[in-house]
């Protein structure tokens, strides 16, 4: 009894750490961006009021179904906050309320004076600013990211992910549910594949979307030839592929085909098989 004890609390303790190393890689800071210019406020000024019910408003409304909300506080420039978050498509809307919540804490920290910032982890991205950020695309103050290991058979690995990269690219921008979203998966090998993801701020028109998307596609040979992963982060897309799955493979996988019923049984003939019985006061006959 005592070993069953400890075999459980072993599996237990296993569990939870898996849990807790999947938080801690959901909440992972991957890049920040807040200039250090003259755009800065003071903590008890009219500005830093207005960001505040920004952020609240962001972290309330993180459970939206598209995963994306915007909101405004103020009305005089320049002291008007605008906020918005983007999380991951296929991210529940629980995980989604969980980076934006964490998000919205964790920038003000890093970046406590200055009226614009961008925060980017792996399951979300929340901005704001003092200038409207809404339905402008903006395709500067990112970052690129690269996995540091190379892989094997780069010109062959290079040309899988060219193709799989241009699907994802292309899909994004008309992608369905209000999302701006794509993912897909392709064989390097027969035992290796590499997966790849796109997407965009809902707000920004669909060529919009698909011209980020290609600027950011466009970054890849450059920062991330032959390399095991890399992404592109703008504020309006972002582009990524890893050779392990990092999204909900079965979030938006294709539905399996339908269930084709059978055929209807022949009709039963005549031939020595009575039916039913017609009450007419004579015998049995066939009907």
């Amino acid at each position: 009894m005592m070993q069953l004890s400890c075999c459980f609390f072993l599996f237990t303790l296993s569990l939870l750490s898996i849990i807790i190393s999947e938080t801690k890689a959901a909440r992972e800071l991957r890049f920040l961006t807040c200039p250090n210019n003259t755009v800065t406020y003071t903590l008890n000024s009219t500005y830093a009021a207005n960001l505040k019910a920004v952020l609240a408003s962001l972290s309330s409304n993180a459970t939206d179904p598209a995963g994306f909300h915007n909101s405004t506080a103020g009305r005089e420039t320049p002291d008007t906050a605008y906020g918005l978050f983007l999380c991951r498509g296929d991210l529940s809307p629980a995980d989604c309320l969980d980076c934006v919540t964490f998000a919205s804490t964790e920038v003000v920290e890093q970046c406590p004076s200055s009226k614009l910032a961008t925060i980017w982890y792996d399951d979300c991205m929340l901005r704001y600013s003092n200038q409207s950020i809404f339905a402008v695309p903006e395709l500067t103050g990112g970052a690129f990211l690269w996995n540091i290991q190379n892989v094997t058979d780069v010109s062959r690995f290079e040309d899988v992910l060219g193709e799989l990269l241009r699907d994802v690219v292309n899909r994004a921008p008309i992608g369905d549910l209000g999302k701006k979203f794509a993912t897909g998966e392709a064989n390097f090998s027969s035992l290796q594949s590499i997966y790849a993801l796109a997407q965009c701020t809902p707000d920004i028109t669909t060529p919009e979307c698909n011209n980020c998307l290609v600027q950011a596609n466009s970054n890849f040979p450059t920062c991330c030839a032959g390399k095991r992963g890399g992404r592109i982060l703008f504020p309006s897309c972002n582009v990524r592929y890893e050779t392990y799955p990092f999204y909900n493979v079965t979030a938006f996988a294709a539905p399996p085909p339908p269930v084709v019923p059978p055929p209807p049984p022949p009709p039963p003939t005549s031939t020595g098989l009575y039916l039913r019985t017609v009450e007419t006061g004579d015998s049995p006959r066939k009907y």
